[in-house]
């Protein structure tokens, strides 16, 4: 299954989040500013979650709102970072990625 061309400009990285956190919470979370095709939270070499993520919407229109929305907000006590996904080093550290539809 490829890429689509423009899944980056729809993509969103999420970083500081707490280990509790888990890609069930950030769907339903980044589902208020529109709908979500994917979700993921990077794991190390143990499988354990990194503080970081992407979140990936169906509409490039969704991605400025979600940022407004929800940048800094408090998950588990920490505030999340939403940003533009510009980090392909950390993409390409993300060893699972899981499809929600």
């Amino acid at each position: 299954m490829g890429v689509a061309a423009d899944e980056p400009d729809r993509t969103l990285f999420v970083g500081n989040l707490e280990s509790r956190v888990q890609e069930e919470i950030l769907y339903e979370l980044f589902l208020q500013a529109g709908p979500v095709t994917k979700v993921t939270i990077c794991k190390d070499k143990d499988g354990k979650p990194k503080a970081f993520g992407f979140v990936c919407f169906k509409h490039t229109e969704s991605v400025p709102y979600a940022i407004a929305l929800l940048n800094g907000i408090r998950l588990y006590g920490r505030p999340i970072k939403v940003q533009y996904r510009s980090l392909p080093y950390a993409i390409k550290d993300c060893h699972l990625r899981k499809k929600l539809v």
